[in-house]
């Protein structure tokens, strides 16, 4: 016999387990939205400490901030240079996905879809410069180094979208760099860059 109050009740009970799963993938996602700001803000702090560690001593040294695009994402080069030679640390700050996407650790069950081997958070790029064909009317620079980042196996759940990571591991890949440096003034310059895991690059030197 059809009963409208146990109707009623039943449509309660959907409900409030439909809100309940809705508010945890709220908390979920401002929890992965913190996440992804403190690691990038650490990502950040290591950039620089590891820039003013690496800069050569010179008694006359030309200072390089670059800023580009390497697969849709945003890269940033720092480099210190001095009589043909120099040191750069470079970065891109998010690979294929950002770690604030990714819960550490594998899926609690069997339902989702393979996303197979994925670069997870930022890459880390320290290269050595010379300055191959110094001229007045602008040098040519190469570079030569590694890249390191994070790869892992991840997987989607079917059931809340979240994604999860089965496995991981730490790459490290040699790379290349050319640089075109012209002089604006006598301590201000322009630098056009092309580089293997950076990306296209564009920004100014500093004479000190």
């Amino acid at each position: 016999m059809f009963s409208p109050t146990a109707a009623v009740g039943k449509n309660l009970s959907a409900y409030r387990r439909r809100r309940k799963a809705e508010l945890a993938c709220e908390v979920h996602a401002s929890t992965a939205e913190l996440e992804m700001n403190i690691c990038t803000a650490r990502w950040i702090a290591s950039f620089v400490c590891l820039l003013c560690l690496g800069i050569p001593t010179y008694a006359s040294a030309d200072a390089w901030l670059l800023g580009g695009s390497a697969d849709g994402e945003g890269s940033i080069f720092a480099a210190a240079t001095g009589e043909r030679w120099g040191f750069g640390v470079g970065g891109v700050f998010n690979g294929d996905y950002s770690e604030g996407e990714v819960l550490d650790y594998p899926i609690p069950h069997s339902s989702y879809f393979d996303l197979g081997e994925q670069q997870v958070g930022g890459l880390l790029s320290l290269d050595v410069l010379y300055e191959l064909m110094p001229s007045e009317y602008g040098s040519l620079w190469i570079s030569g180094g590694f890249s390191t980042y994070e790869e892992r196996q991840l997987v989607r759940s079917r059931a809340t979208g979240w994604i999860y990571s089965q496995s991981k591991s730490t790459t490290v890949v040699a790379d290349a760099g050319l640089y075109y440096e012209l002089g604006l003034t006598d301590r201000v310059g322009f630098v056009a860059a092309a580089h293997t895991e950076l990306g296209v690059l564009g920004g100014l030197t500093l004479e000190f």
